[in-house]
C-alpha cells in the first residue's frame, strides 16, 4: 500500500473545503527515504530558496494574509531552520496563525532523515511548540467538523 505525503494529503482536501493553499515542495521523492532504494533526481528546495519565495511573498505584501502553516517532511536542517526564522515573522503578521508541524523524521525506530535535521528541529524552539504536532490529529479534526464554516473560524 501506497500513501500520499501530508503535503499532497493536505492539499486537495483543504481546497475542497474552500480554502485557498500555497503547496510549497521542498522535495520530488519516488518514495519516503525509509526504503534502501529510489528517491529523486530533483533538486530539493534548500534554504536560500525558501528565503527567496518568503522574500517574494514579504515585497508584495502578501505574509499575513496566511491563517495556517503546515510543515511535513523536511529532509535538510538548514530549511528546518529557515522554517523557524520564518515562524515568528508570520505569527507577527497574524497572532491567530495556526501551526501544525508533522516532521516526518522516521519510523519503527530509525530515522529517515539524518542527525543534522533532527539537531535543526532540536534548535528550532518554535518548531516545538506548534499548536499540533502530529498531523493525524489535525485530519481527524477536520473530518469530523459538522461544517467548513465551524472549521475555517478556527483557522482564521
Amino acid at each position: 500500500m501506497h500513501v500520499a505525503v501530508p503535503l499532497q494529503a493536505a492539499t486537495l482536501p483543504l481546497q475542497l473545503a474552500g480554502f485557498e493553499v500555497d503547496p510549497v515542495n521542498t522535495f520530488s521523492l519516488s518514495n519516503h527515504t525509509g526504503h534502501e532504494a529510489g528517491w529523486g533526481a530533483a533538486p530539493r528546495l534548500d534554504a536560500a530558496a525558501f528565503d527567496s519565495l518568503l522574500g517574494g511573498l514579504r515585497a508584495n505584501a502578501l505574509l499575513g494574509g496566511y491563517s495556517a502553516l503546515l510543515t511535513g517532511y523536511v529532509g535538510d536542517g538548514e530549511v528546518i531552520r529557515a522554517v523557524g526564522r520564518a515562524l515568528p515573522e508570520l505569527r507577527e503578521r497574524n497572532p491567530g496563525l495556526l501551526f501544525l508541524c508533522d516532521p516526518v523524521m522516521g519510523d519503527n525506530g530509525r530515522y529517515y532523515v539524518s542527525e543534522e535535521c533532527a539537531e535543526a528541529y532540536r534548535e528550532a524552539r518554535q518548531l516545538l511548540e506548534a499548536d499540533s504536532v502530529e498531523l493525524e490529529e489535525w485530519v481527524m479534526t477536520l473530518q469530523e467538523e459538522k461544517s467548513r464554516l465551524a472549521f475555517g473560524e478556527r483557522l482564521r
